[in-house]
């Protein structure tokens, strides 16, 4: 299985943390052609407008138009750190800890293995859940000095068992 997780582009602050910035937008659009002789069998897109705009942006390059599935599955793990919990509350957002988030990201690992163990899988996510991915994946790695910037590519080739066998972490850059 060959996994290419998306980070969003830059994102807006306080209440228009879920919008693309300008900047955001101009990254987003040049992430598209970095995927054009990729084939990609099916994607899996966070809920939120910031990473179903950033896809929007990819999807023109991508070959033979594959699925697109919005999935709860790969969404942020809460707010951002310059909310304040009255906006939050307004805004309902739910919010996991990070237990709960490594959880659902084991989870739907081990769904892609039993569902698209031979395929090439794209993720348009966000930070905290590429993190954990890594984290999962690679053990090893420490977390608090892997950075995936926005509008950054991370890409594994797994085999059946979760084992790496490939990976770059933040490997394209905007």
């Amino acid at each position: 299985m060959k996994l290419y997780l998306v980070r969003h582009g830059q994102r807006g602050k306080f209440e228009k943390y879920d919008t693309l910035t300008p900047a955001g937008v101009e990254q987003a659009k040049k992430l598209g052609p970095y995927f054009k002789n990729k084939k990609i069998d099916i994607v899996y897109c966070s809920p939120q407008k910031r990473a179903r705009n950033t896809l929007k942006y990819i999807k023109p390059y991508l070959e033979g138009s594959p699925s697109v599935k919005i999935s709860r599955q790969v969404r942020q793990k809460g707010a951002p750190d310059e909310m304040g919990e009255e906006v939050i509350k307004k805004l309902g957002i739910k919010t996991d800890t990070q237990e709960q988030l490594d959880k659902r990201v084991l989870k739907f690992l081990n769904f892609l293995v039993k569902n698209h163990v031979n395929d090439t899988i794209l993720v348009s996510t966000h930070k905290m859940f590429i993190l954990s991915v890594i984290s999962t994946l690679l053990p090893s790695k420490r977390k608090k000095y892997i950075k995936t910037p926005p509008a950054s590519v991370t890409y594994f080739e797994l085999d059946k068992k979760l084992k790496v066998k490939k990976f770059s972490i933040g490997g394209l850059k905007i």
